[in-house]
């Protein structure tokens, strides 16, 4: 029986993005651990699942290196006390951690995923530019094991590692985010007659919210009486998060409404009539996966991970970073035509059905799971 681990910085997070995958595992028999930050329901969680979990002191936003230094040596005593066949890292500092970990470990075959470069390397300031290094020369020592492989999920976050030279570029597989269930996200006709545009996405300040709110604002001034809904949580341990206080404001302005984190967001995509997301950079979000499985209008920036999922004029359009009058001026195209939104909606789910299936993504990674515990180079 093939042992593996998931090693990543939110329990909440693995559910949503990376089950289908340990299930595939489960699946062909293989036993599976799940290890993140310690929290309460979620050994029981992971019982439910038929996985094991381990809590581990992780601070997602902590940049003390004494923390991280205590949490890099207790992956490297859980690995070499669970001795995996295969470590699976996911998002920016269990990568960073768990590959030195597994490294010095001695794991014989790990798979690391960046959803996105994240914070430290999409903003230029003083304290990320002193980090940074330090941070690069992590990456190289742990992306040195001779049996890995690091998962990106667009090119133009493989340009910037290879830039960085972190790794050997036969050593990248670009897999095109988690997928998307169009089971769980059907394709459903619009219903509301009064125009609804949401912003789906963690409260960050990275994520385009302020423009969006901008934009809102000067639509609604100029007699635009569409409502803009936001669609999720804060994130306080995030750098770039938005605070509560902000957020209730925006709640108070005429026709702006902060609807909160929300477990079912099928209803939020089914109530609405158009998905905005002007975020300056991602991965490759889920959230407008989800929005074209269902067969929205999407508006998004022409950033990386964004471009990956609207082709500009077919299922959606692409406006520039922080640019507010033409975002403003794409919704309002938007609101006035409804042929044109039911044309872009169809158009992305077609685009979501025929590239971004839960399934294709599933298969992907399973087969880069198969190649990697049949090599036994280590």
């Amino acid at each position: 029986m093939k042992k593996i681990l998931f090693v990543g910085n939110d329990y909440t997070y693995f559910l949503s993005h990376r089950l289908p995958i340990a299930e595939a595992c489960l699946d062909r028999g293989w036993e599976v651990h799940i290890i993140t930050p310690e929290q309460d329901k979620a050994a029981k969680n992971a019982r439910k699942y038929r996985m094991f979990w381990h809590g581990i002191p992780m601070d997602p936003g902590s940049q003390n290196p004494f923390k991280e230094i205590k949490t890099c040596w207790v992956l490297k005593e859980l690995y070499s006390t669970l001795k995996p066949d295969l470590v699976y890292h996911v998002t920016l500092k269990p990568v960073l951690l768990g590959s030195v970990a597994a490294k010095i470990a001695k794991v014989p075959a790990e798979v690391n995923a960046l959803t996105g470069l994240g914070y430290l390397y999409i903003n230029d300031n003083l304290k990320n530019s002193l980090i940074r290094p330090v941070v690069n020369h992590l990456f190289q020592f742990g992306f040195s094991h001779s049996n890995s492989c690091l998962i990106l999920q667009n090119k133009d976050d493989k340009a910037m590692v290879l830039d960085y030279n972190l790794l050997k570029e036969k050593d990248i597989e670009i897999v095109r985010g988690s997928g998307v269930n169009t089971d769980k996200y059907p394709y459903v006709t619009e219903e509301n007659a009064q125009i609804r545009v949401i912003l789906p996405g963690r409260m960050l300040w990275d994520k385009g919210v302020g423009e969006f709110i901008k934009a809102a604002k000067k639509l609604r001034s100029e007699g635009c009486d569409a409502t803009f809904h936001l669609f999720g949580d804060a994130d306080p341990k995030n750098p770039k998060s938005i605070s509560r206080s902000q957020l209730e404001k925006w709640n108070q302005e005429d026709g702006i409404f902060y609807e909160g984190y929300q477990e079912n967001m099928q209803i939020a995509y089914k109530e609405a009539n158009v998905v905005c997301l002007p975020s300056y950079r991602e991965g490759l979000p889920k959230a407008l996966l989800e929005a074209a499985s269902t067969g929205r209008a999407i508006i998004t920036t022409d950033a990386p991970g964004c471009r990956e999922v609207v082709r500009e004029g077919e299922n959606g359009y692409l406006v520039p970073v922080k640019n507010v009058d033409k975002m403003a001026k794409r919704i309002k195209e938007l609101i006035d035509e409804p042929e044109l939104r039911r044309k872009f909606g169809k158009k992305s789910r077609e685009i979501a059905v025929n590239n971004f299936s839960i399934e294709q993504v599933v298969s992907d990674i399973m087969n880069l799971f198969e190649s990697l515990l049949n090599n036994t180079a280590y």
